[in-house]
C-alpha cells in the first residue's frame, strides 16, 4: 500500500482537525493522521513549520507545501476541487445516486424535461451505472472531481 500524499498533524480534541479529516473523508481523499500529543517529533515539526506556534491541524501535501488550520474552502482550492456549480440554473437536478434517482432522471429526460438535462449525483458509486445508462444515449459525462469525490455532473451534449 502506498503512503497517502497528505499528512494531517493534529490533536484528537481539536474541532478543526475533526472538520479537516471529515472533509477529506467525504471527498474520499486518503490522508495520514499524526497525533502531535502522542508523537514528540511530530509536535516539534508543527512548532518549526509554524514559527513556534502550535497550530493544528497543520496539513502537509505531497509537494511539501503546508496549510495551517485551513478552512474547507482553502482545502478544496489546494486540492483543485470545484465546490460551486458551473451554471446559475439547471433544467433538472436529481440528488442521490441510487437506482430510483437514476430512473427518475431518465424518466424526466424521456418526458422532455428541457433542452439540456443535467443531474447531480452525490454518490460516487453511481458512476458505473450512469455511464452504462447514458452512454447508450450518446451523452457526454463530465466529472467535477476525478479523485472519487462527491459531485458528478452529467450533461446531455
Amino acid at each position: 500500500m502506498t503512503e497517502p500524499a497528505i499528512t494531517i498533524f493534529g490533536a484528537h480534541w481539536c474541532p478543526d482537525c475533526r472538520r479537516s479529516r471529515q472533509f477529506l473523508g467525504e471527498h474520499q481523499i486518503p490522508y495520514r493522521w499524526v497525533d502531535i500529543e502522542e508523537d514528540a517529533t511530530a509536535e516539534a515539526f508543527v512548532l518549526t513549520a509554524n514559527r513556534g506556534k502550535r497550530i493544528v491541524p497543520t496539513i502537509v501535501f505531497a509537494d511539501r507545501s503546508l496549510l495551517p488550520a485551513p478552512s474547507n474552502a482553502a482545502l478544496a482550492d489546494k486540492l483543485g476541487l470545484r465546490m460551486k456549480a458551473e451554471r446559475s440554473h439547471y433544467d433538472l437536478v436529481v440528488a442521490g445516486g441510487g437506482v430510483s434517482s437514476l430512473l427518475e432522471a431518465e424518466g424526466a429526460k424521456a418526458a422532455g424535461a428541457g433542452a439540456q438535462l443535467t443531474a447531480y449525483f452525490c454518490v460516487s458509486r453511481a458512476r458505473m451505472i450512469l455511464r452504462g445508462l447514458f452512454n447508450e444515449q450518446k451523452t457526454e459525462a463530465k466529472t467535477s472531481d476525478e479523485s472519487g469525490g462527491s459531485l458528478l455532473l452529467w450533461q446531455e451534449s
